[in-house]
């Protein structure tokens, strides 16, 4: 089953984050994490949560009957404390649903914000860290099984092509593919410069990673030519 990570803020039509939610049905719908949180999983996983309707901090704890971790998985719940849980005098927590994981280990975010934004996106570290107010506390994972391909590809490390790669001017391959006159000098030599092939790197070719990005479920390397498919649809190009 495929992901499709929202960064874009839900429509007052969707029912599972206005009408239908919980949260907004008693007074508290959006802009506010909880009610965001539960109208995201909702909407993910198809049907109503059994996730808490209290504050932020007290939902990692809570009884529903979904699976806890500390690292993270596409469709997740991150939660965070404010103070002590279950102690609304301190603070209420934050809660936000993890929408792409990064070669680096680090995560996309989408969250709300009481009294704040109704929605936005947010990059955090690989640890995880939010601000110096909130500690992280865990994950409470999405049902669904959504598999993603996390880049094992070491940045500045030299890799080879394990087949005819074309080297494109971004991510994707909506993107245009360069000229062999737009390769480095390097490059020139290990590609076709005539044919159907031409500025394509020829299997075997040595490239250095740059930058890696998840692109869905495939890792695309950002290499001194320009950008080719290290992981695609299910298939290693280059290792």
């Amino acid at each position: 089953m495929g992901f499709e990570r929202r960064i874009t803020q839900p429509s007052k039509s969707q029912s599972c984050y206005y009408a239908s939610n919980p949260f907004y049905q008693s007074g508290y719908g959006l802009p506010n994490c909880t009610a965001y949180a539960f109208g995201r999983f909702w909407e993910i996983i198809g049907v109503k949560p059994k996730l808490s309707l209290s504050n932020a901090e007290n939902w990692f704890d809570y009884n529903d009957g979904y699976e806890r971790g500390q690292k993270a998985k596409l469709g997740a719940i991150i939660c965070y404390r404010k103070g002590k849980a279950h102690n609304s005098q301190d603070g209420a927590g934050h809660v936000a649903v993890v929408e792409d994981i990064y070669p680096d280990g680090s995560i996309l975010i989408s969250e709300s914000h009481w009294k704040g934004n109704i929605f936005n996106t947010k990059r955090l570290a690989s640890d995880y860290f939010y601000n110096n107010t909130l500690t992280f506390q865990g994950f409470i994972y999405n049902p669904l099984n959504f598999e993603q391909k996390v880049s094992k590809y070491i940045i500045g490390k030299t890799y080879k092509t394990n087949v005819i790669l074309r080297v494109r001017q971004g991510i994707g391959t909506d993107k245009r593919i360069k000229k062999f006159e737009e390769l480095t000098e390097n490059a020139k030599v290990h590609a076709y410069n005539s044919g159907i092939n031409a500025g394509c790197l020829k299997e075997g070719t040595k490239v250095t990673v740059l930058e890696a990005v998840n692109n869905g479920n495939d890792i695309w390397l950002h290499i001194p030519s320009g950008w080719v498919a290290g992981y695609y649809n299910g298939k290693m190009y280059i290792s």
